[in-house]
């Protein structure tokens, strides 16, 4: 028993150390992107970090972009056909816009679909379509679901 357990432990620490390094080699590539050049990097003893600042200690947007390349990672990994961002309200407008840019390039080619919600900044009847035509923006007003 402690043989099988220690060859199991061991397999599976040669696993995680190699799903890891191209893990997080693709989320520092993503971090990149949103994190004007900045890379993420994700290590089993010190987390995740940016320029060696723990996520913890990051602004909340920063941390916010962070997760955001993390979980986008992870939906690409396990080949899910769906990948669902919320709370991008949290970005200022040039951050927004760069995440957008960041998901059409980067992102959206893997997916069938990708999903960002955000609360609106004033009334949501002033909401506007979104100027690049490969977004569709929607809102959502009394539960009904209404095309810009």
């Amino acid at each position: 028993w402690d043989d099988a357990s220690k060859r199991i432990a061991a397999a599976e620490t040669e696993h995680l150390n190699k799903a890891g390094d191209s893990f997080g080699q693709m989320v520092s590539e993503f971090s990149e992107y949103v994190l004007q050049g900045r890379r993420i990097i994700i290590n089993r003893d010190t987390g995740i970090t940016l320029g060696g600042i723990s996520i913890e200690d990051c602004t909340e947007s920063t941390r916010w972009r962070i997760e955001v390349c993390v979980m986008a990672a992870i939906a690409r990994t396990l080949n899910s056909p769906l990948l669902l961002i919320d709370a991008a309200d949290v970005l200022d407008e040039n951050n927004k816009a760069a995440l957008v840019d960041f998901l059409l390039k980067r992102i959206v080619p893997f997916f069938q679909h990708v999903i960002v919600t955000a609360t609106c900044r004033g009334k949501i009847e002033d909401e506007k379509p979104s100027n690049n035509e490969s977004v569709t923006k929607w809102t959502l007003k009394a539960g009904v679901l209404t095309k810009l």
